[in-house]
């Protein structure tokens, strides 16, 4: 399974609101995350997932922004509807050959 592959999954859960879509992909071994385990970082996800689907005034649109800086590079995933300035929803996720790690962030 590709990188891409699971990156599709976690865009597809986000969009639809259905964070159980994403949950056999998190317990890869190529998915890390910035949670003490990925329990917690699984019942985070749920609830950031849900207040944005609450809150939301349409559909929720991706926009990525590359995240550049010496020794990384990051991109933020950010979910958008058409109605807040702010995203909804927003995870870095950093690619490494054989590894994704998967940063929440609170707001």
């Amino acid at each position: 399974m590709s990188n891409r592959f699971i990156i599709n999954k976690l865009i597809s859960t986000c969009t639809l609101g259905k964070p159980y879509y994403f949950l056999p992909y998190l317990f890869l071994n190529v998915i890390q995350t910035n949670m003490p385990n990925k329990i917690r970082f699984y019942y985070f996800f749920v609830d950031i997932i849900r207040q944005a689907h609450k809150s939301k005034k349409s559909a929720l649109k991706l926009v990525k922004e590359p995240i550049v800086y010496e020794g990384g590079n990051e991109t933020n995933y950010s979910f958008y509807d058409s109605f807040h300035r702010g995203p909804r929803i927003s995870i870095i996720i950093r690619e490494e050959q054989n590894k994704i790690y998967l940063t929440t962030l609170p707001f």
